[in-house]
């Protein structure tokens, strides 16, 4: 462990795991991205990843531990023991669906404020609003719940879940959506893509996993 701990540029922290059947639990707890189980009877290890917490981040633990075994004269097999489903090849969906949820969501809000007035004159047209906008949270949520689980194979067995979280999701938006109508008027539209895709689609850092690789084992 010391030894890929004082690897150059610190590309990853590694600890020690008890036993191999404590770092997969530990991979698959995602409290660590990766586990180099070691054989003392052979030159060949086994690194166990997990590309479906983040093939980004796989990736990248399996070319510092290859490096590392390299200049030790050893190699290293992979074993990916939570791969992504069939249909989510580079492990994204999760990422894109969300934007089609937020880009869907303040589309409908601002075309719903359009129609009745950028800022509600009352309390109760706000809330008329509102109110206006769940059906189409509860159909959108619904729809994209659908296209990543059935239809493409990418996230399936959470129907349910991924349905709801959608729903809460694009009435979120679409509440903020009128919000900065109310403070902006019309401009409050451009102001809502500003936060939400301007801002919000660079930083969430959908593509790429936050924070340094750790490894165990």
């Amino acid at each position: 462990m010391a030894r890929l701990n004082l690897i150059p540029s610190a590309p990853l922290h590694a600890t020690a795991a008890s036993s191999p059947g404590a770092a997969r639990r530990l991979i698959r707890d995602d409290a660590v991205s990766a586990a180099l189980v070691i054989n003392p009877a052979a030159r060949t290890d086994t690194l166990l990843v997990a590309s479906a917490g983040g093939s980004s981040e796989a990736s990248a633990a399996e070319q510092v531990i290859t490096a590392a075994e390299a200049s030790a004269h050893r190699s290293v097999t992979v074993t990916d023991i939570v791969p992504l489903q069939r249909g989510d090849g580079r492990g994204l969906t999760g990422f894109y669906l969300v934007v089609g949820w937020s880009v869907g969501g303040y589309l409908v809000a601002a075309l719903l404020g359009m129609a009745s007035g950028a800022r509600p004159a009352t309390t109760a047209r706000t809330l008329n609003r509102l109110i206006a906008f769940v059906p189409y949270a509860i159909v959108s949520g619904l729809a994209g719940a659908i296209v990543v689980g059935p239809v493409l194979g990418a996230l399936t067995g959470h129907l349910m879940a991924l349905w709801w979280l959608g729903a809460l999701l694009v009435f979120a938006v679409g509440a903020v959506t009128p919000a900065f109508q109310i403070l902006f008027g019309v401009a409050g539209i451009g102001v809502t893509i500003l936060f939400f895709v301007i801002l919000g689609n660079p930083s969430a850092g959908g593509a790429y996993q936050p924070g340094t690789p750790s490894a165990t084992g």
